[in-house]
């Protein structure tokens, strides 16, 4: 008995410290009182083991990262090969490290605005956010449905590409033929109607009448204008008048020397042969 309780661990020996507990869930170990009745060895070999304990949780825990996964959280995007589900799981992989003593409120809440605010559509964010979800699972199952709803409105077929081949020929019958032709006698027919519809609304603004214009007039003055320019251009002294020269007034200078009465004519005659 002797031998087996000195073979015995006691209470103190870090094997039953790691079996209890104390090295695996304290946050700093400390290293029990050296009270004369352990011995030395034993004393060492369990400061020791809380030392290294100390030194890897110190390099390797999280304790200490809060403030990098609430980073990470915060910049934590949709990829374009991440899946919802995916996506959903490393967010809250990031929450609890982020905020590992947080309520689950708390947690809830920021975990859905991570969500929401990391996806890539922009459409389905805001369909997200107009259904004010109380947990994760309830955004991702809506941003399922979603998704699926999208992707069955964007399966009907679009036309991409149009490719022209030029030695292909559309093949055409007989009995077209005389159709076209037909359309094509109907279509001239129109635009002549057209044309003599607008001739006929045309009103001459010299004599007043339907049919022509004025530059095409052929009647009264117009007509007497044009006379009385042509003999101006055969006339050599055309050029010697005056810019004030009225085609006007010559030509109702005519007209009365032509009113004149014959007999007016004759006793001018005979006057000028007396005078002789």
């Amino acid at each position: 008995t002797n031998v087996e309780s000195e073979t015995a661990p006691s209470s103190s020996h870090p094997l039953n410290l790691l079996e209890s507990g104390t090295i695996r869930n304290s946050k700093i170990l400390k290293p029990p009182t050296f009270d004369d009745q352990t011995a030395w060895e034993t004393y060492r070999f369990q400061f020791e083991a809380a030392a290294r304990a100390n030194d890897l949780e110190t390099r390797y825990g999280q304790q200490h990262l809060k403030q990098v996964f609430q980073s990470q959280l915060k910049v934590r995007y949709q990829k374009h090969n991440d899946s919802l589900q995916e996506f959903e799981d490393d967010i809250k992989r990031l929450l609890h490290l982020a905020y590992p003593q947080a309520s689950k409120d708390f947690l809830e809440q920021i975990g859905i605005q991570a969500f929401i605010d990391g996806l890539h559509d922009i459409e389905m964010q805001q369909a997200l956010r107009l259904q004010h979800h109380k947990t994760l699972n309830g955004a991702l199952v809506s941003a399922q449905e979603f998704e699926a709803a999208k992707s069955i409105s964007r399966s009907r077929p679009r036309l991409k590409e149009i490719r022209f081949r030029e030695d292909e020929q559309v093949p055409t019958t007989d009995n077209q033929q005389p159709i076209l032709s037909q359309m094509l006698n109907i279509l001239q027919n129109l635009q002549q109607n057209q044309q003599k519809a607008q001739n006929q609304n045309r009103r001459c603004f010299n004599c007043g009448r339907i049919g022509h214009l004025q530059v095409n007039c052929r009647s009264g003055s117009q007509a007497r204008k044009e006379e009385y320019n042509n003999d101006v251009r055969r006339s050599p002294r055309s050029t010697s008048r005056s810019p004030s020269y009225s085609p006007t007034r010559n030509i109702s200078r005519d007209r009365y020397v032509r009113s004149r009465s014959p007999t007016t004519d004759h006793r001018y005659s005979n006057n000028s042969q007396g005078n002789e």
